[in-house]
């Protein structure tokens, strides 16, 4: 079945949207779904029963259905739309997925024989949890050494401020004193560098493949628990919209939450 006219007209508005508010990831995996979904449904009135079906008909992994149910909440909000079903989904959680990523000074202890450039990007990553394409556009101009945090533009163009160690700050230093590349830019650093750095650390840990939102999830366990289990801290760090997206990352359900909720609240810390 072949979108109606007006679907199609929203979607290309959508599709707009996206590229003008959006990182490039986002824009992709958020418009994919849409398309697809639109070709079998109409968001004016979907039903929770047509969603788990079109979900299960895909065969869709759980990352995917996360992305299929965070396109539709964006998609209703961009353009005013009422949907309860939507609004209130709940993100499923992976089991036990959090505890595939290494431990921050686990990854920082493969990087021994990298170049200082190469441990003070990944040393970034790590302390920042910022995400890859909030790091190849970060500045100069947006960090701050003395106290030791940086401004960046995350989705939807939104900014934050993150926050760095002291070993990362003294490390931006001698950095910037002994660098020699132009441009306004901190790395000046291309996605496919950062691919083939992320390919050596790989190699290095031996220990499945890592990305950059590996690393951004590993961070953010590491913020979490330092942070004396700080959900909200976490979740502002991070840059979410929606605490459901931060539960995902540091592998927190619903139920571990009513249970801190019942022990700390019934005096029973």
């Amino acid at each position: 079945m072949i979108a109606k006219p007006y679907v199609k007209k929203s979607l290309e508005a959508y599709r707009l949207h996206l590229k003008r508010n959006s990182q490039p990831d986002t824009y992709y995996f958020y418009l994919r779904p849409l398309f697809t979904f639109f070709r079998y449904k109409s968001i004016r009135s979907l039903t929770r029963a047509e969603i788990e079906e079109y979900l299960d008909s895909r065969n869709y992994k759980i990352e995917s259905k996360n992305c299929v149910i965070k396109a539709l909440r964006d998609y209703c909000k961009t353009f005013g739309i009422k949907n309860e079903i939507i609004e209130e989904w709940k993100l499923i959680m992976p089991d036990h997925r959090i505890k595939t990523y290494p431990a921050p000074e686990e990854i920082r202890n493969a990087t021994s024989n990298f170049s200082f450039r190469d441990k003070l990007i990944i040393n970034l990553l790590l302390d920042t949890s910022i995400r890859r394409n909030e790091l190849l556009t970060l500045k100069r101009e947006n960090l701050d050494i003395k106290n030791k945090t940086a401004k960046v533009f995350g989705k939807g163009r939104k900014d934050r401020f993150v926050y760095f160690t002291d070993k990362t700050a003294e490390d931006l230093r001698t950095y910037f004193n002994s660098t020699k590349e132009e441009g306004n830019n901190i790395f000046n650093l291309k996605k496919s560098k950062l691919r083939y750095l992320l390919f050596k650390l790989t190699k290095a840990l031996q220990k499945g493949k890592l990305t950059p939102h590996s690393l951004r999830k590993s961070g953010a366990v590491d913020i979490y628990k330092k942070f004396g289990n700080d959900i909200i801290a976490t979740q502002r760090i991070l840059g979410h919209n929606n605490l459901s997206t931060t539960q995902l990352y540091i592998g927190i359900s619903d139920e571990e939450i009513k249970k801190k909720y019942q022990k700390c609240m019934n005096g029973k810390v």
